[in-house]
C-alpha cells in the first residue's frame, strides 16, 4: 500500500504530509503562515488546481479590461492577446505592478 501511495504522489505531484507532533498553539496566530500565499512552495496547492481548472474552462471569457489580485500571472497565461488592459490590486504597499 505504501508503494502504491508513493507512486500516486509522484504521478500526480501530491504533497506529502510530514508526520510528527503538531503545535496547536500556532492556530491562534493573526498572520498567515506564508506571507506570499504559498508561492514559496514548489508544488501546486489544491486551491490552485481548482483555480487553474476554472480559468482554463472559462479562458474565452477573459478579455478586454481585467482586474487581478496580487500579480498579472493568470492574465498573461490565460488571457493573452485578448486582454487590452490589466489592472493589479495588491494589499502589500510597494508592488510596482499594482494600482
Amino acid at each position: 500500500m505504501r508503494q502504491w501511495l508513493r507512486a500516486q504522489q509522484r504521478r500526480y505531484r501530491l504533497q506529502t504530509v510530514p508526520v510528527g507532533p503538531v503545535n496547536f498553539g500556532t492556530l491562534r496566530r493573526l498572520t498567515p503562515n506564508s506571507p506570499i500565499f504559498r508561492l514559496d512552495h514548489d508544488l501546486p496547492t489544491i486551491e490552485r488546481h481548482y483555480i487553474e481548472d476554472f480559468l482554463a474552462r472559462h479562458a474565452a471569457d477573459i478579455r478586454g479590461r481585467v482586474l487581478e489580485m496580487g500579480d498579472a500571472a493568470y492574465t498573461r497565461t490565460v488571457g493573452g492577446d485578448r486582454v487590452s488592459r490589466s489592472d493589479v490590486l495588491h494589499s502589500v504597499p510597494g508592488n510596482p505592478a499594482a494600482a
